[in-house]
């Protein structure tokens, strides 16, 4: 039975740039080599507002952001991004966005949200007491450049399972490091996770 010595190697784009191959073929820690470079894991617990600072750079574009959320105290409420620079929440009418959700209920497709300039931020989904789930990509937030937006959820209102797709784009350009994310209503506990998509 032969063995193959762990290899260390080095991705010139990642802030965290080692990581280890082990000899059955896995891949942990550090950044890897193209696709997906984990960046920022936040783990909240009642809490109506999580900021998550300083996660956009120049070494990335395009970023990545998986939540789950396991429950809201309170009753249906949207879950929504707002970008941030510096610290500052960006509150302005500057989030142009449209969604359209399939319900479990029913086979017909409806539109549930739209904007034509609004300052709550870009909606995700919503949630009420049952989990929710989302996947977000965010094009261009640290450029100065028109950061957009795509996203989909799953969600619940009532017993209805509601699938959700949303996109959007800000309306002027300017650079962000970070995003705001809350609920309309109660508090949320759950996890998001930032990644990076390698440019090269």
């Amino acid at each position: 039975m032969s063995t193959v010595k762990a290899t260390y190697i080095q991705h010139p784009s990642a802030s965290s740039p080692n990581f280890t191959l082990a000899s059955d073929g896995t891949v942990s820690g550090g950044a890897g080599l193209g696709g997906l470079v984990h960046l920022h894991t936040e783990s909240f617990s009642g809490q109506a507002t999580i900021n998550i600072d300083n996660v956009f750079t120049a070494d990335y574009d395009q970023y990545q952001m998986v939540g789950y959320l396991s429950s809201n105290t309170g009753t249906v409420g949207n879950v929504s991004i707002r970008m941030r620079s510096a610290g500052s929440t960006v509150s302005t009418n500057s989030y142009y966005f449209n969604g359209t959700e399939l319900q479990s209920s029913s086979a017909t497709s409806v539109s549930v949200a739209r904007s034509n300039g609004l300052a709550g931020g870009f909606i995700l989904g919503p949630i009420n007491t049952m989990p929710a789930s989302f996947n977000t990509t965010l094009y261009a937030p640290f450029l100065s450049a028109i950061t957009e937006y795509n996203s989909l959820s799953i969600d619940s209102y009532g017993t209805d399972m509601l699938f959700r797709a949303m996109g959007g784009r800000m309306n002027t350009s300017a650079s962000y490091d970070g995003v705001s994310l809350y609920v309309g209503s109660g508090t949320i506990t759950g996890t998001i996770r930032v990644y990076g998509y390698a440019n090269d």
